[in-house]
């Protein structure tokens, strides 16, 4: 039998600062900082504006910068002012930046490099489809486990897990209870990618935004022993593309031997309840957690968003499968198996990391991105990769 797909086009909004990482980190040997933006060079237009000798010489300072016997902390900068006795660097900057963003973060503070947000070759930020999909897909695991008979799978292996004092072991022993459960899940008991429930549901990546979006922001972790500072870039909040979304609803699940229940799932209604439904729990787990420490009036915020038409998603850093949905659903069903095993097995592969961690805070570490603070604006803190869904008529 032929599928028939059945295509939505999505409007998708940025309600908080979002950050999809390339895995690139551009240090501060490739970007200069001038007129509240920073400047990102393009290392064939910086060596054009260069004279022969100005070469030479970079190279030279560079090859000192990477054996470890230079400047602490340095940057492109230092070699223009130092070597170069750069006077106008705007006109500087105009001849040599490949993309230009702007910063609203503090300058003074130290961070090592930018985390770069994935982007077009003409440096224009998007979604991608896979980043998209695996939220999907961990809030639809959060939603089969309310199924009893799911859940009390999961209880028993926690049950039988043997808690060692061998970060190794443990990591291995909880890596095969999240693979085991997501092949019982979605892939009716089989460890191929084949059998995946989720090939029926096609998501494409979104348009990208103008280069323009992009912001660099500084982001804090909480939770830790030592604060940790991040700059990264930054799709901001109110920023709008589209995506579209596919369903494929007589996918043959019989012959791939998944649960016929689960066609109930490539309904776009049903989707949406089930993402909406996973924002709710996380913002309020995220509310109960600042009830505790510093209360953040963005939650509440993002509460009234969050709609059944028209659902909040939480993408990029932050979404473990372990940490926000194995645990989350065992710590609000069985508050006691939660403290006797999954806390303590936990910790043990966080090693010296996992002493002082409190049970009530786990995730462990949570970030939040600052604003500058000026003389005329407090700093703003908000939750970090909050996105609205919405099907376009």
């Amino acid at each position: 039998m032929k599928m028939q797909p059945q295509t939505y086009r999505l409007r998708l909004q940025t309600v908080s600062p979002v950050h999809i990482g390339n895995g690139d980190t551009i240090t501060a040997l490739s970007y200069l900082l001038d007129g509240g933006k920073v400047h990102v060079l393009d290392a064939d237009k910086f060596f054009a504006a260069l004279d022969e000798a100005q070469r030479d010489a970079y190279v030279r300072w560079l090859d000192t910068q990477l054996r470890g016997q230079g400047q602490n902390n340095p940057s492109v900068r230092n070699f223009l002012e130092q070597r170069v006795h750069l006077r106008n660097i705007a006109e500087f900057v105009a001849k040599v930046s490949g993309y230009s963003v702007t910063l609203q973060a503090d300058p003074g503070i130290t961070a090592r490099g930018i985390r770069q947000h994935i982007q077009t070759p003409q440096h224009q930020p998007y979604i991608p489809g896979s980043t998209l999909k695996g939220a999907m897909r961990t809030a639809l695991i959060e939603a089969l486990l309310d199924d009893d008979a799911s859940y009390n799978w999961l209880r028993q292996r926690f049950e039988q897990l043997q808690v060692k004092n061998d970060e190794r072991d443990m990591k291995r022993a909880l890596a095969d209870i999240w693979k085991s459960l997501e092949a019982k899940l979605l892939r009716g008991g089989q460890d191929e990618a084949h059998f995946d429930f989720l090939r029926f549901i096609a998501v494409s990546d979104t348009a990208p935004f103008p280069t323009g979006a992009l912001s660099v922001r500084l982001t804090r972790s909480e939770g830790t022993t030592r604060t940790t500072s991040t700059w990264i870039e930054t799709i901001p909040p109110d920023q709008t593309t589209t995506l579209t979304l596919t369903f494929y609803p007589n996918a043959p699940l019989d012959s791939l031997r998944l649960d016929e229940a689960l066609r109930d799932y490539l309904t776009i209604d049903k989707l949406f309840a089930v993402l909406h439904q996973r924002a709710k729990r996380r913002l309020e787990e995220e509310a109960k957690y600042r009830a505790q420490n510093k209360p953040l009036p963005r939650i509440a915020e993002l509460q009234a968003l969050n709609q059944p038409d028209a659902p909040l998603l939480r993408i990029g850093a932050g979404q473990g499968y372990l940490g926000t949905t194995v645990m989350g659903t065992i710590k609000r069903r069985d508050p006691q198996l939660y403290r006797d095993k999954v806390v303590p097995g936990v910790k043990v592969t966080l090693g010296r990391r996992g002493a002082n961690v409190q049970t009530q805070n786990f995730p462990k570490t949570r970030r939040t991105v600052r604003d500058n603070e000026s003389q005329h604006q407090a700093q703003s803190e908000d939750l970090l990769g909050w996105v609205k869904l919405q099907r376009m008529l």
